[in-house]
């Protein structure tokens, strides 16, 4: 199981919502991601903000590892 942390993450630039609100994905996260013409994500938000886009294929590792970290903060919080 993978983990996250503050190296993961990564700022690749702006882009803008056309008139028919399609957003582009810059070209440099295409090629990172492995990103291709018909290829379908998950988007998940939080309080308006789009927050996450994932490919099906990686949304059962990303539970797995989103309910490990949680289950961290609830430990820690129980020991203060």
């Amino acid at each position: 199981m993978a983990h996250f942390s503050p190296n993961d993450f990564k700022f690749y630039g702006l882009t803008t919502a056309g008139e028919r609100g399609q957003i582009v994905i810059p070209k440099e996260v295409r090629r990172a991601m492995k990103i291709g013409p018909g290829d379908k994500f998950f988007i998940f938000a939080h309080d308006d903000e789009i927050i996450a886009m994932v490919k099906p294929e990686k949304f059962n590792s990303l539970i797995k590892e989103m309910t490990g970290v949680l289950k961290k903060f609830k430990k820690a919080k129980k020991t203060k």
